[in-house]
């Protein structure tokens, strides 16, 4: 480059750094490798374009991309090409940002990813609204919690940081990792909520989870993270191995290992198992209450806790032969189980309203009875 052409592009960097310093916003040109900037007029006013290594400040947000135009009049600026922004604790990258100089409104698009300290979000495309704190993404959304390993796919979301809320729809599906990456939790529905930034999340219609050691169907679930703790509502229906449980809501409780600790069912609550897990004999044990809890031990039931219109039928199984069925009704019965056998039944209520009936093989009361 001549010396009077470097001359020539020195002063026309200035007046353009001069003209981007107008604006209340103070965006400036802080560096670029640009040998052919250009101030084009068009419908929309005065376009300024800059080319390779492009390096825009405004206040405290940096913008580095390989491709800008900006029109002056309109405020508004494209950003194109290898696009990085780091903007006071967020980082965001695309192809491709629409940004609005006033509103402070970054559209972006082509393998967006929008970061703070806590959480990730990739999709086609995000809008970030930093006045407002908000942020709307679409398409193959991934949002990732950093802190915690839990991800939560969809197609569309809405988060508003300042409420700490969020909202997915169009397929949601959670996911909880373990320690190695693995999948040891899923969850979904056709739309998820977050309270106190991820802290609560509400799924709520059709709703399915899958964990390594039990399944469930409800027409709500609220997971709490720090507590470990699912609360199903809405018709719900466990099963877990060999047992199945149903009531009015039920909650689970998981260990800090991801082991199923204590379950609560309560308001009609039904807990029914199998006498025998090979397959062989169908008959099952059913306890039937207003509150059942549940406590396990390596996944495996230990305990079983029965109040308010607490009934139990369970068959008796001794050195592998049937003595026949035990029918236990009173104001509260404690199950104590050992590798899937009954060791101890204890009954706690006032006499008359508590009974035991033991029937004989053959002689046990029909399904329909029982029901």
């Amino acid at each position: 480059m001549t010396l009077k052409l470097r001359y020539i592009f020195i002063i026309l960097l200035i007046l353009t750094v001069s003209l981007f310093s107008q604006s209340d916003d103070r965006l400036e040109i802080v560096a670029t490798d640009s040998t052919d900037m250009r101030q084009i007029s068009t419908p929309d006013g005065p376009l300024i374009e800059l080319i390779n290594n492009v390096h825009l400040r405004q206040e405290k947000t940096e913008m580095f991309c390989e491709h800008v135009r900006w029109w002056k009049d309109k405020g508004e600026l494209i950003i194109e090409t290898d696009v990085r922004i780091y903007d006071e604790g967020k980082e965001l990258f695309a192809d491709f940002v629409y940004y609005y100089l006033d509103e402070k409104i970054y559209k972006a698009k082509g393998n967006v990813i929008l970061k703070d300290s806590v959480r990730q979000i990739n999709a086609e495309q995000i809008q970030y609204f930093k006045l407002l704190d908000k942020e709307i993404a679409d398409g193959d959304v991934i949002m990732t919690d950093l802190e915690n390993d839990l991800k939560i796919f969809s197609d569309h979301a809405e988060m508003d940081n300042e409420q700490e809320y969020g909202i997915l729809t169009d397929n949601p599906v959670f996911i909880k990792l373990d320690s190695t990456g693995q999948e040891e939790l899923k969850i979904t529905g056709l739309k998820m909520e977050l309270f106190k930034g991820g802290d609560k999340i509400v799924v709520t219609d059709s709703v399915n989870i899958e964990q390594k050691e039990a399944n469930a169907k409800c027409g709500i679930a609220e997971f709490y993270r720090n507590e470990n703790e699912i609360i199903l509502k809405n018709d719900p229906y466990v099963w877990q191995k060999h047992d199945r449980l149903s009531g009015g809501v039920i909650h689970l409780f998981i260990t800090e290992n991801n082991k199923l600790a204590k379950t609560i069912i309560k308001e009609k609550a039904m807990v029914i198992s199998r006498v025998d897990t090979t397959g062989i004999d169908t008959r099952e044990n059913k306890l039937t209450g207003e509150q059942i809890t549940m406590f396990f031990q390596d996944n495996e039931l230990s305990e079983v806790v029965v109040e308010m219109k607490a009934t139990s039928y369970y068959y008796v199984v001794e050195e592998d032969e049937d003595k026949g069925m035990n029918r236990i009704i009173g104001d509260k019965i404690i199950v104590q189980i050992n590798n899937r056998k009954i060791v101890n039944i204890r009954i706690e209520s006032s006499p008359q309203l508590s009974e035991g009936i033991f029937y004989p093989t053959g002689f046990e009361p029909d399904e329909k009875r029982k029901n």
